[in-house]
């Protein structure tokens, strides 16, 4: 169990650093978009 675990455990930080990385760059641009309106 920990062993799959530890298999998980790299892809899974990888997904969450690209995950809020993506929605603060779509927040940005969202924010700017509404700025330019």
């Amino acid at each position: 169990m920990i062993f799959i675990s530890i298999i998980f455990y790299q892809p899974a930080r990888n997904a969450i650093k690209f995950a809020v990385i993506f929605f603060t760059t779509l927040a940005k641009n969202i924010c700017n978009f509404f700025v330019l309106l």
